[in-house]
C-alpha cells in the first residue's frame, strides 16, 4: 500500500482506528478478589464503546473509499466539518467512560488505548477541518 497518497490527518484517522480496534479486544475493566477475577472489554459497553468504534470505522472507510475507489461519488458535504464532529463524540464518549466507569481502581490498559485513540480521531478530525478551511 502507498501511503504517499494520504494525508497526515488521514493517517492519524487510520492509525487511530486500528488502535481502537485492538483496544476494544483488550481489557477495558478488570477485578480480582477471594481468587476470582472479571474483567469487560469494550464491547461490553455500546454507548462509550461500540459507538466510537463504530465512528471511527466510518470515519476510516470514508478515508479509504475517497483513495481506493475515487469513482464513487460520496455526497458533497463539508467533510472537515464532519471529521471534526465524529472525533470529539467519539473522544468524549470513551472519557465519559474514563471518568465514571466501573470502578476507578479497576481500569485496565484497553480502555486508556481507547482514550487516546479517541484524542487521535479528534486531532485527526481537527488536521482535516484546518486542511479543508485553508483549500475554500
Amino acid at each position: 500500500m502507498d501511503l504517499s497518497k494520504f494525508k497526515q490527518s488521514q493517517l492519524i484517522i487510520l492509525g487511530s482506528t486500528l488502535l481502537l480496534t485492538i483496544s476494544m479486544f483488550l481489557n477495558w475493566f478488570s477485578l480480582s478478589a477471594f481468587g476470582f477475577s472479571v474483567s469487560t472489554n469494550g464491547f461490553d459497553y455500546s454507548l462509550t464503546g461500540i459507538i466510537p468504534w463504530l465512528i471511527s470505522l466510518v470515519m476510516s472507510a470514508k478515508i479509504l473509499v475517497g483513495a481506493f475507489a475515487p469513482d464513487v461519488k460520496l455526497p458533497e458535504i463539508p467533510w472537515g466539518t464532519t471529521f471534526l464532529s465524529l472525533g470529539v463524540i467519539a473522544a468524549l464518549l470513551v472519557l465519559l467512560q474514563l471518568l465514571v466507569g466501573d470502578d476507578p481502581g479497576s481500569r485496565s490498559i484497553g480502555l486508556y488505548l481507547a482514550f487516546l485513540s479517541g484524542l487521535g480521531l479528534a486531532g485527526g478530525g481537527f488536521l482535516t477541518f484546518q486542511e479543508e478551511k485553508a483549500t475554500a
